[in-house]
């Protein structure tokens, strides 16, 4: 069994050919093995402030992408969503296409969190928000994207820091760094 000893995902490996009269020829192979990340089912926000000084968020859209700038990965009516409380609005406003239907958290819980299970495994890059159209103060400042496998154990794969002040119906993108 080749050994990595560099740990550097490369494998040098050495194989020899006898032929009838135990002749040998050796070729020498090097093996580079690169990791994929295969992505995760579930993905969520945590958002620790809003401009306001309650623990609540209130957003219209967001869209997931596993590119930047490219497809929204949710999809209206699609995926499986759950949340840390709601004080108006609908979970699933948040991906309905519509800037006009909206989610607002309970004010009892600090991070307020919106979770997708987008039912296969995904490497989401980029989130887009979307402001309430009519009170954008409710907008996260401060956030985290988590990811996880299980919906059990989440990993943060990211932390943004937004400006402290948004416009209504503002559009606002955060990629991955």
């Amino acid at each position: 069994t080749p050994d990595d000893s560099d740990t550097n995902n490369t494998y040098v490996v050495t194989v020899r050919a006898p032929d009838t009269n135990s002749n040998t020829t050796d070729q020498t192979v090097t093996v580079t093995v690169t990791d994929v990340d295969e992505g995760y089912r579930y993905w969520r926000i945590n958002v620790d402030t809003t401009s306001l000084p309650v623990n609540s968020t209130n957003m219209a859209e967001m869209e997931w992408r596993i590119v930047a700038a490219g497809a929204d990965q949710t999809s209206p009516g699609g995926g499986s969503i759950t949340v840390s409380g709601t004080l108006a609005g609908t979970p699933g406003a948040m991906v309905d296409n519509d800037a006009g239907t909206t989610w607002h958290s309970s004010v009892s819980t600090n991070p307020a969190l919106w979770r997708y299970d987008f039912g296969s495994n995904k490497s989401i890059v980029q989130v887009t928000i979307q402001a309430h159209p009519s009170n954008p103060a409710y907008s996260p400042t401060a956030f985290t994207i988590q990811r996880s496998s299980d919906d059990s154990a989440w990993t943060t794969e990211w932390t943004n820091t937004s400006p402290a002040t948004w416009t209504a119906g503002e559009i606002r993108t955060f990629t991955k760094p």
